[in-house]
């Protein structure tokens, strides 16, 4: 089995993932782990832009496809998601800013 296609190898384990919960705009809360990177620096090799971000990935079976502006609730900090970086169809993450 495929890494991807089991994403509790790394969200069932403390050392990785933490409890958050994940809120849509206008939705209901879902409780989920979360994974947190800091001060990744994402770019594109074509335009030699670069940026450094926040990101969180989350399950995709917890949460679907995260939204612009949802909440995600993490080590009692809370960050809006502001876009998709990558969903796999297990594990999506997404870049996050710290409100």
């Amino acid at each position: 089995m495929a890494m991807t296609e089991d994403p509790n190898v790394f969200f069932n384990t403390d050392d990785f993932a933490f409890d958050a919960t994940y809120t849509p705009p206008g939705g209901s809360a879902v409780l989920t782990k979360a994974i947190i990177d800091h001060d990744i620096e994402i770019g594109s090799l074509e335009s030699f832009v670069t940026e450094t971000i926040t990101s969180i990935g989350l399950i995709v079976s917890d949460v679907g496809k995260p939204v612009r502006n949802a909440a995600i609730v993490l080590n009692s900090d809370t960050y809006n998601v502001e876009r998709i970086i990558k969903d796999d169809g297990f594990i999506v993450t997404v870049a996050v800013r710290k409100i």
